[in-house]
């Protein structure tokens, strides 16, 4: 049996389990290895580090509650996986300056309460932020990849109306670089993943 039990996602803050089972337990299950701690405040279930959900739910706990995770996290958090979840990225306010720690790439933005969704009870960019964002700043053929996934996931009749979202909102994406990229990229997708070369 553990020393310490972290929880159903495998990862807790430090100090909850401090106060959960005692600085000397936390101690020894990190001794033995147990325990690991990617970041100082942070402890994860050493047999279910490699876990994606775990991972970015330990990462997210790391950088703090004002996060958001985005780009290839969140889209794998949507359920698609054309790009890898790890590294893990998180998206705070402007206002809201972070550092960037190892494995974790911290980006700035504005109205992400207006985009902010949840999936497997993580803060998370909606689907539509979600590829808009790849969209401009994705490997296009990985982009590509990402939006035929999230086409295929819709009805076909809901997905012209997907497509004329995306258009929107690249339009007004504040940043414009890769935007006319994006743009082309919703006009070639096929909605049908498994019918598209992998990209290597």
């Amino acid at each position: 049996m553990p020393l310490i039990d972290l929880g159903s996602r495998g990862t807790c803050l430090r100090r909850d389990a401090l106060v959960a089972f005692g600085r000397r337990r936390v101690r020894t299950a990190l001794s033995l290895g147990e325990a690991v701690s990617p970041w100082p405040n942070v402890l994860v279930d050493a047999t279910r580090v490699a876990e994606p959900l775990t991972y970015l739910t330990a990462a997210w706990l790391a950088v703090g509650p004002d996060a958001l995770v985005s780009g290839p996290s969140a889209a794998y958090l949507h359920g698609l996986t054309a790009l890898p979840a790890t590294p893990v990225h998180l998206v705070v306010p402007f206002e809201h300056r972070k550092r960037a720690r190892e494995c974790i790439v911290i980006h700035n933005a504005s109205g992400l309460d207006d985009d902010r969704d949840e999936r497997h009870g993580l803060p998370v960019l909606n689907l539509e932020r979600v590829v808009v964002d790849l969209l401009c700043t994705a490997w296009p053929p990985k982009a590509l990849a990402i939006l035929d996934e999230a086409l295929a996931r819709l009805s076909e009749s809901d997905r012209p109306a997907f497509r004329r979202r995306l258009r929107e909102r690249l339009q007004e994406r504040p940043d414009p670089r890769g935007t006319r990229i994006g743009t082309r990229l919703v006009d070639l997708a096929t909605d049908v993943p498994s019918h598209r070369p992998r990209a290597g």
